[in-house]
C-alpha cells in the first residue's frame, strides 16, 4: 500500500453496489477520508458500514446531483467533517435508455442531459 492518499478527502457521487463503492473502498485503502453520496440513504449506510465499520474516515449525504442546493450541502458536510475536500469522483449516471436516440422521447433525453451534464457540472 502507497497511501498517497493518507489524510485527503474524496467525495463520490453515485455510491451504489457498483463502481462508486468500489471508489470508496479504494479511497480507504488508500488512506483516504471518503464522502459518499447517492440518492438512496439505505444503500449508502449499507456500503458505508461494509467499508468502514468504525464510521471514523466515511460520511455519507444523501445527494441529488441535479439539486445545486444539495451538492452545495454536500461539499458543506464533506468541509465540516474532514476540513476539506481533495478529489471529487462522480460516476452517477441515469442507464434507464436503450435503443436509438430516434427512439428515446424527448423528456428522456432531456432528463438524462440534466443529469448527466448539468448535475456532473453542479457537482464540481
Amino acid at each position: 500500500m502507497s497511501f498517497m492518499m493518507e489524510g485527503k478527502t474524496i467525495v463520490i457521487a453515485g455510491v451504489g453496489t457498483g463502481l462508486g463503492s468500489q471508489v470508496g473502498r479504494l479511497g480507504l485503502r488508500e488512506g483516504a477520508n471518503v464522502v459518499l453520496a447517492a440518492r438512496s440513504e439505505d444503500v449508502l449506510g449499507e456500503i458505508a458500514t461494509e467499508i468502514d465499520p468504525s464510521g471514523d474516515r466515511v460520511l455519507t449525504v444523501k445527494t441529488d446531483i441535479t439539486d445545486e442546493g444539495q451538492c452545495q450541502r454536500l461539499a458543506d458536510e464533506s468541509a465540516n467533517r474532514f476540513g476539506g475536500i481533495d478529489a471529487i469522483c462522480q460516476v452517477a449516471a441515469r442507464d434507464r435508455f436503450f435503443g436509438g436516440l430516434g427512439e428515446v422521447k424527448r423528456e428522456e433525453w432531456m432528463a438524462a442531459f440534466e443529469f448527466g451534464v448539468v448535475g456532473s457540472a453542479q457537482f464540481t
